[in-house]
């Protein structure tokens, strides 16, 4: 493995822990962090 394959894995690595990080957050506070979608809040 050379340093190019070894950055592109680092950096798909990163981009899937983001979007998986961002889905969970999304997932667990959905009602914390839209309170302004909730007509009833």
């Amino acid at each position: 493995m050379n340093e190019n394959e070894f950055l592109l894995l680092g950096g798909l690595l990163f981009v899937a822990m983001c979007a998986l990080a961002m889905v969970c957050r999304d997932t667990l506070y959905k009602d914390v962090d839209r309170p302004s979608d909730d007509p009833s809040a």
